[in-house]
């Protein structure tokens, strides 16, 4: 579990139920099959984001005034984290 000291920003403050440990587990375990589906043995960074709404979407929870402030849906929300991790990793 994360201390209420962790932050990504605003980011956090539109969840008010966030993903487990075995979320991240989901979302390695998925990375992983695509990627060996697609024949390689290494996965990348699309690989995890191919994956991760499929994974997140029913493990996370906004809050109402996420719904309020604009029209968010789980799906966007998590590909603006993936996009400002993109980032970070470049």
């Amino acid at each position: 579990t994360r201390s209420r000291n962790f932050s990504y920003g605003s980011i956090d403050s539109i969840f008010l139920r966030g993903a487990s440990p075995r979320a991240g587990q989901a979302i390695l375990s998925a990375a992983k099959a695509l990627a060996m589906l697609k024949h390689r043995f290494s996965l990348n960074f699309t690989d995890v984001t191919k994956v991760v709404v499929s994974c997140l979407e029913h493990r996370l929870l906004l809050t109402p005034e996420a719904f309020e402030v604009s029209s968010f849906d789980l799906s966007t929300v998590i590909g603006a984290v993936c996009e400002r991790a993109r980032g970070r990793n470049s």
